[in-house]
């Protein structure tokens, strides 16, 4: 049965886009940074300042009502005029809902026009019409197919349907090591050092900020986070991740979680995206171990049986038992690691944790702790929920569904920053201390590393598919936008695999 309301935003959705009114009854909303949805809110919080606004009837928000000598008008407020023909049938649509003798217009501002409509016997019939359809459209199981129209690029779900068109990652991370305060002033923040060095962070172009310094903050400032959506990861003195300050969700869809937990729920679902998990691991460890083989390391018996590994983890019968051939994948792979290192300065003996034992143990931690981090912002961007993991159980953690995407990206973008950090003696002994009963990078040591992975989570790749130039942490979201789009049962869901010879200039960047 049909449980998802039209309302006018809806209807004149469906006229422009059906796709669009589709993911609009499911509460999956678009991007609310959109430029037009912020020259929406500007002409709304700058027009008509005396008049009553938004006001609800059901489902619906009328942007105003006036009572005009007795009778009631509604009025909308539009940018342009580019969609006129769209806004009449929403607007005629409060008058078909209302069933009172009323007027309604709409009014834009930037072009000075008012433009008045009314219900006749004809526009009645119209919205007759058009409901009977929008109803059959919702009770579809599945979105339309994307199409691209002339307006999709100003759209607020464009990203979410073609992705890979937004090849470059522009916004930045915003790295504290000092010590010190951070403050809001107006309509930005700045930090001040105990020295009293004051910088601004322009927050229009932060998507993150992660803080390894010891930094007082007031609720001013989480509000404002909050606001410009910002989320905010402190690290212990010696790096080590502690938590995540994570605003207030903006992406939510009731719709989208329940498909979540439904893949989780059912075993043979859950079973399938963990093993997809499993595979994009599997695969691009491979990747690097025959990219160095090609290169003299000899490799050869560790990618056999990296490959026997990878053959079995289709006839997992269970996640603990799928587990456990990731488990003996990862103890494969880091046997490659003496291998791959050409520094005597390093010597890895097998992966230890909490503390690390060793320098390139210390390495790969601060590194996966980056790269969870990276995927629970770009999580943060989408639909999806971070509680709700498959490979990684969903019990008592904070998140999950991050560290399951990490495993596809944690050989493409941490491990490879380790070995080009290593091979090019950019890190040394001299960034790591004793602590702990075991090894951990200094300040200096993270400084240096960070500036690495920061390099290369940015640095742009040829998309063979796409065939255009996209940012590795641009892929980390589109791996989630696969992830929706299969919980949708739009597309069956299939995990990034790195493909190196097309890419020679980008293979050389990292040797």
């Amino acid at each position: 049965m049909n449980n998802f309301k039209i309302t006018g935003s809806i209807i004149q959705a469906y006229l422009v886009c059906p796709r669009q009114a589709w993911l609009m009854s499911r509460k999956i909303s678009g991007n609310q940074s959109n430029i037009s949805i912020e020259i929406g809110r500007i002409i709304d919080e700058n027009t008509y300042l005396r008049e009553k606004k938004e006001i609800r009837f059901g489902s619906n928000i009328f942007d105003m009502v006036k009572n005009e000598d007795g009778k009631i008008k509604i009025i909308e407020v539009k940018k342009s005029s580019k969609m006129i023909e769209s806004a009449k049938m929403q607007i005629l649509y409060y008058l078909y809902i209302t069933n009172f003798d009323a007027e309604a217009e709409i009014r834009i501002p930037k072009e000075k026009k008012i433009i008045k409509v009314f219900m006749d016997e004809i526009n009645r019939e119209k919205i007759e019409i058009t409901l009977k359809n929008i109803e059959e459209l919702l009770i579809k199981e599945k979105a339309p197919t994307p199409v691209m129209l002339k307006y999709c690029k100003t759209c607020s779900y464009f990203e979410f349907c073609w992705a890979w068109f937004l090849g470059v990652y522009m916004k930045e991370t915003i790295y504290i090591f000092s010590n010190g305060r951070l403050k809001r002033k107006d309509n930005t923040l700045f930090f001040e050092s105990e020295e009293g060095v004051k910088k601004y962070i322009p927050v229009e172009n932060v998507k993150e900020m992660l803080v390894f310094g010891e930094i007082d903050i007031n609720k001013r400032v989480l509000e404002f986070l909050s606001q410009k959506e910002i989320m905010l990861s402190y690290f212990s003195y010696y790096g080590y991740y502690m938590g995540t300050f994570y605003p207030r969700e903006h992406y939510n869809s009731g719709y989208m979680i329940l498909r979540q937990a439904e893949s989780y729920s059912d075993l043979k679902k859950r079973l399938f995206i963990a093993k997809q998990f499993v595979n994009g691991a599997i695969e691009n460890s491979l990747k690097i171990m025959k990219y160095y083989n090609r290169r003299d390391k000899d490799l050869v018996k560790e990618i056999s049986e990296m490959e026997d590994i990878s053959d079995k983890i289709f006839n997992s019968e269970s996640v603990e038992n799928l587990m456990a051939h990731e488990g003996q994948s990862k103890q494969v792979y880091y046997q490659c690691f003496n291998k791959i290192i050409n520094n005597d300065d390093f010597k890895f003996e097998a992966r230890t944790r909490r503390p690390p034992k060793d320098c390139i143990n210390a390495m790969i931690s601060f590194s996966n702790s980056m790269i969870y981090n990276y995927c629970l912002k770009e999580i943060y961007e989408t639909h999806l929920d971070p509680r709700i993991g498959y490979l990684h159980s969903t019990n008592f953690r904070r998140f999950t569904l991050n560290l399951d995407v990490a495993e596809i990206f944690k050989p493409v973008i941490g491990d490879r920053t380790i070995f080009s950090c290593i091979n090019k003696r950019i890190i040394t002994e001299k960034d790591f201390e004793m602590n702990l009963n075991g090894i951990v990078m200094n300040e200096k040591g993270r400084r240096k590393f960070l500036e690495q992975l920061e390099e290369h989570s940015t640095q742009t790749i040829k998309h063979k598919k796409l065939n255009r130039n996209v940012s590795y942490r641009r892929l980390i979201r589109m791996e989630l936008y696969k992830l929706e789009k299969h919980f949708l049962e739009e597309e069956e869901y299939n995990p990034f695999v790195m493909d190196w010879w097309w890419n020679v200039y980008n293979i050389i960047l990292w040797c």
